[in-house]
C-alpha cells in the first residue's frame, strides 16, 4: 500500500474529479479508505452511515438504470436543489463555479444540449470504476445525521486523496 501524504498536502490537493481512469482500485486500498472514513466523528457516536461500493457490472447496471430514468423524466432527488435557493455571495459562488466548469469543458452558455450531456456524466459516475453510495437513516429533523454524513464523506474523500486517488461527492 502506498505511503500517505501529510495532512496539509492532502487538504490542498483534494479536488472534485470529473474524469477517472478505468482501472479498478485494489481491494486493500478501498478497505483502507473505508477504515479511515469510519473514524469520522458523529453525534453520540451513532455512526449513522451505511456505505455500499458498487463496481463492474453492478456499477454499469446502476448507471444504465439512472440514465433510463433520466430519459423518462423520472427523478427522485434526495434533497432539493436550485441555484435560486442560494442568496447573496453563495448564489454568486455557485454561478461562478458553474461558469468555470462549463468553460473548462468548452460548453458555451447557450448550448443547452451540451450542458445536459455534461450533467448526465454524473449518472455515468464520470467513468469511475467504483462508486461509493452513502445512506443515512431518518432521525428527527435529520440535521445532525446529515452533518455526520458530511463529516464521513469528507473523511472518505481526504483518505482517497491521501492514497493518491480522487473522488467527487
Amino acid at each position: 500500500m502506498p505511503a500517505t501524504k501529510p495532512f496539509h498536502d492532502v487538504v490542498h490537493k483534494r479536488h472534485s474529479v470529473r474524469s477517472f481512469r478505468p482501472e479498478p482500485v485494489p481491494d486493500e486500498i478501498l478497505r483502507s479508505v473505508l477504515e479511515d472514513a469510519q473514524r469520522a466523528p458523529s453525534n453520540c457516536n451513532t455512526q449513522p452511515w451505511q456505505t455500499h461500493i458498487v463496481s463492474g457490472a453492478t456499477r454499469d447496471t446502476l448507471s444504465r438504470a439512472m440514465l433510463a430514468a433520466d430519459n423518462a423524466g423520472v427523478h427522485s432527488p434526495d434533497f432539493s436543489f436550485a441555484i435560486s435557493d442560494f442568496k447573496g455571495v453563495y448564489e454568486q459562488r455557485a454561478k461562478d463555479q458553474g461558469a468555470a466548469y462549463y468553460q473548462a469543458i468548452a460548453v458555451p452558455r447557450d448550448a443547452y444540449d451540451q450542458r445536459r450531456d455534461a450533467s448526465r456524466r454524473n449518472l455515468e459516475f464520470f467513468g469511475a470504476p467504483h462508486v461509493a453510495l452513502l445512506f443515512m437513516p431518518e432521525v428527527g429533523d435529520n440535521v445532525r445525521v446529515a452533518g455526520d454524513i458530511g463529516m464521513y464523506a469528507q473523511t472518505f474523500l481526504l483518505s482517497l486523496t491521501a492514497h493518491g486517488l480522487g473522488g467527487i461527492p
